[in-house]
Formats: C-alpha cells, structure tokens, sequence
C-alpha cells in the first residue's frame, strides 16, 4: 500500500484509514442484527425453481432453453430427423424461428 512516515500521513493513507474504519462499524452493525432479509420490501415473493436449481435469468429465456433442448432430443429420438440434425446441428434453430419462437 502506501508507505507510512511516522507523523505524516497522505490524504490516500488518511482515505484508507478512514474507509476500514467505516467498514469495520457496518461489519459490526452486521453481526449485531443478523443478515438481510432475501426479500425486501416491494419485492415479489416467488422464487421459480427447476430441479433443485433457482432460475435466476429471464425465466422466458430459461424456458426457450429448455423447450429447444426437449425438442433436439425428441428429434434425435427419431430416425430420419436425427440424420438431419446430425448433419446439420443449426437446422432445427433455424426451423424453430421460422415457425415464429424467438426473435433473436
């Protein structure tokens, strides 16, 4: 960090002093009061899991992901599709948004 002269202190040195004092406080405050309510006020109480996993993205997005990995697997699943989507991995993305599922 910054080198210390006995007496003399920088304005940084006088900052960084300032700040672990500021933070150690709120630290302090912190073991007090215990942690933070997951919710706050205003919020939404719903958490959306899948498996034991929370989704914590656009859950449209999580869905569109998950419909487009059901609907490779069932396609790998039968015998003509699947020589198709071996040859051609991008072929059922492309056919997905032709029908009209994202707009990506």
């Amino acid at each position: 960090m910054f080198a210390r002269t006995k007496g003399q202190e920088s304005f940084e040195q006088k900052g960084n002093d300032l700040v672990d004092k500021l933070a150690n406080r709120e630290r302090e405050k912190a073991e007090i009061t215990g942690p933070a309510p997951y919710f706050t006020e205003g919020d939404i109480r719903i958490l959306l899991k899948h498996q034991e996993n929370i989704i914590q993205q656009d859950p449209r997005v999580f869905l569109k992901k998950c419909e487009l990995e059901l609907m490779g697997n069932t396609w790998k699943n039968l015998e003509r599709q699947s020589e198709t989507l071996r040859k051609h991995p991008n072929t059922l993305i492309q056919m997905e948004k032709k029908v009209g599922g994202t707009s990506e």
